[in-house]
């Protein structure tokens, strides 16, 4: 066989997993949007899910990933992305549908933090969707649950699943100092809206 037609092991481990269809949960501000980039590099096929929980979606792929994140800094990191996403889209003139969206994105941050856990799901409708509501469907939960904050020490399942070891290149997260943002009354408000993260993912109160 002419040596140019054959397929490299790893090659060939990454056609069989992207036949088995692999699917990912992009749950908002879980670094999704990173890690799919390992995927793109390395020619590995993703169904095209976007924010979309598992039971809306399960019947394209075969088997399903999604990373989490620790509550209170996912909501941080939420609000500061709010005025930042809105400003680029309507600088670009994008999507002008979304417009109103987008003034109101602007207009909740304006407002506090405080205002932006009780009010932001006017902005954001699935704001105050817990993030296991997105995993688990009436058959079940997702195959493989990553914390975003354990991704580089457990993103050896997904290379398994994959039979692709080339490496997660590294990236370092912007630094949350959360005491800028929670006092008792923020911190009990996550804690009531993302109860079933707290219960079911491993975060502690």
């Amino acid at each position: 066989m002419n040596s140019s037609t054959q397929t490299k092991p790893q090659d060939a481990d990454v056609e069989k997993a992207s036949q088995s269809k692999i699917g990912h949960i992009h749950i908002p501000k879980c670094g999704g949007s990173f890690l799919k980039h390992w995927f793109r590099d390395n020619d590995i096929p993703l169904p095209k899910v976007g924010h979309h929980t598992l039971e809306e979606r399960r019947h394209q792929a075969d088997w399903w990933w999604a990373t989490v994140r620790n509550p209170y800094h996912r909501m941080v990191s939420f609000y500061e992305f709010l005025p930042v996403k809105a400003r680029r889209e309507l600088e670009l003139g994008r999507k002008p549908q979304r417009f109103e969206q987008y003034r109101k994105m602007i207009d909740v941050h304006a407002k506090g933090f405080r205002y932006f856990l009780e009010h932001g799901d006017q902005a954001i409708w699935y704001l105050h969707r817990p993030q296991w509501e997105w995993l688990v469907d009436g058959q079940g939960q997702v195959d493989c649950i990553i914390k975003l904050e354990e991704v580089y020490e457990q993103w050896h399942q997904i290379q398994t699943k994959t039979g692709c070891t080339h490496p997660l290149p590294r990236h370092t997260p912007k630094t949350q100092q959360l005491e800028q943002y929670y006092d008792n009354y923020t911190t009990g408000l996550v804690q009531e809206l993302y109860a079933k993260d707290f219960d079911n993912l491993g975060y502690d109160k």
